[in-house]
C-alpha cells in the first residue's frame, strides 16, 4: 500500500513521514487522547503517503498494548481507495438513472407488504407532483389519487398480481392536489418471500398524459381528413412502386 519493499523495511520510520502534513496534527491529537490508555480508538479517515510521495485516502484506527514490556499502540492502517471508488461509480450510476427517469417521465417504485412501507424514485414524487417535506408516501395517499372512475382497475389488479404472482400492467388516471388529471401506465410485479408467498411488490410508472394527449390530436386529425376525402369532389389514389393500385377512394 505505502509502496514499501517489506515490513522489515518500516521498522525505524517516523508514522507521521507516511501521513499527509496536513493531517499530522489531526492524528497528534488523536495520539494525546488515547496515549495512556489501551481503548481501541474509531477508524479515522485520513489521507497517507506512499513512499513515492503519491497520496491516497485511508482510514487508521490503533489500540493500547504492551511490547516486550513497554507500553505501545497497535496500529491498523487501511486504504479505502476502492471502496470510494466503488461509492463514486454508485453515485454516478443512480445520477444517471435518475436523469433517464426524468427525461422518460418513469418513475420505479415499492411496498413492503409486511411493514407497509413505500418506497418512490424521485421521479414518482415529480409524477405526483408531491414533496418529500410536506407528505409521507402510503398506500392510503395513492388510493386518494386514483381517479374515482379507475379505483376499481387499479384494485382489481393488483389483488390479482397477489393471487397469481404474475406481473401485469394497465393505464389509469389520478387527480393531483392542485386538480390537474394525468394518465399513468403502471406495472406491477411481487417479489416471494422465503416461505414463497409474496413479500414485496414493485413496478414502474410512467406519465403518457402527453402521448395519450397526442394520440387523441392524431385521430382527431386522422377523422377530419376522412370526412373531407369522403365529402370532396376528387379521387384519392395510391400506388406501389411497380404501379399498381393499392388504394383508391372518393
Amino acid at each position: 500500500v505505502f509502496g514499501i519493499g517489506s515490513a522489515d523495511e518500516m521498522v525505524g520510520m517516523w508514522a507521521d513521514n507516511l501521513l499527509h502534513p496536513d493531517d499530522v496534527a489531526k492524528i497528534g491529537k488523536r495520539r494525546g487522547v488515547y496515549r495512556s490508555s489501551d481503548m481501541m480508538t474509531p477508524f479515522m479517515r485520513v489521507r497517507f503517503l506512499r513512499l513515492d510521495g503519491t497520496e491516497f485516502e485511508g482510514e487508521t484506527a490503533s489500540v493500547g498494548i504492551t511490547w516486550r514490556g513497554r507500553p505501545a499502540r497497535c496500529v491498523v492502517q487501511r486504504s479505502i481507495e476502492d471502496r470510494l471508488a466503488t461509492d463514486r461509480a454508485l453515485r454516478e450510476s443512480a445520477r444517471r438513472l435518475e436523469n433517464a427517469q426524468r427525461i422518460a417521465r418513469v418513475g420505479d417504485w415499492g411496498r413492503d407488504l409486511e411493514t407497509g412501507e413505500i418506497y418512490w424514485s424521485d421521479e414518482v414524487w415529480r409524477i405526483f407532483g408531491l414533496l418529500r417535506d410536506t407528505h409521507a408516501p402510503s398506500y392510503e395517499s395513492i388510493v386518494e389519487m386514483i381517479h374515482p372512475e379507475d379505483r376499481t382497475l387499479q384494485n382489481e389488479a393488483v389483488q390479482r398480481v397477489l393471487e397469481t404472482q404474475e406481473g401485469t400492467s394497465f393505464d389509469h388516471r389520478i387527480v393531483r392536489e392542485d386538480g390537474e388529471v394525468r394518465t399513468l401506465h403502471l406495472t406491477i410485479e411481487t417479489i416471494p418471500g422465503l416461505d414463497g408467498r409474496p413479500r414485496n411488490l414493485v413496478g414502474t410508472l410512467q406519465d403518457i398524459t402527453d402521448l395519450r394527449r397526442t394520440e387523441r390530436t392524431l385521430e382527431e386529425s386522422t377523422r377530419r381528413l376522412g370526412l373531407v376525402i369522403d365529402n370532396a369532389p376528387i379521387i384519392l389514389f395510391a400506388i406501389d412502386r411497380e404501379g399498381q393500385f393499392i388504394l383508391s377512394q372518393g
